[in-house]
């Protein structure tokens, strides 16, 4: 994929697009979008991809509330833009209380070893989910 650079800690905007065009070839690829542009548009870790509920996210009011997970009384509120707002609203919905549930294991919650490796496979070989979460502050 020539439109994505080396491997790199900080993904440009056009990276990030690229990446999300090549995962729209892919079976269940709203979900997997969804889920880069989480990481990439808003700056979530995998582990609070996981965690995240389908109350914490407000797209009325465009923001997502992310639990701290060291201390989970806390939350930071992160806007929403209008980028991340396409992807999520593609996102096929769900019968569960998370926003990504395990979608091979009847909406149950990931574990996080086997939600890194699905994200991984639909990632360029050189690129690692913390590249994508590392990239929200440049966008």
């Amino acid at each position: 994929m020539s439109e994505i650079l080396s491997a790199k800690e900080i993904l440009s905007a056009k990276e990030i697009e690229a990446i999300i065009k090549q995962t729209r070839a892919l079976p269940s690829c709203h979900y997997w979008n969804a889920v880069i542009g989480v990481m990439a548009y808003a700056g979530l870790r995998e582990n609070e991809v996981i965690e995240l509920l389908l109350e914490d996210v407000d797209l009325g009011k465009g923001v997502i509330s992310v639990r701290s997970i060291e201390k989970p009384m806390e939350t930071r509120q992160i806007q929403i833009s209008e980028k991340l707002l396409a992807l999520l609203e593609r996102r096929p919905s769900n019968k569960s209380k998370y926003l990504f549930p395990n979608i091979q294991a009847n909406a149950k919650p990931w574990y996080p070893s086997s939600f890194n490796s699905e994200l991984q496979k639909r990632l360029p070989q050189d690129l690692k989910p913390i590249d994508l979460s590392n990239s929200f502050g440049t966008l």
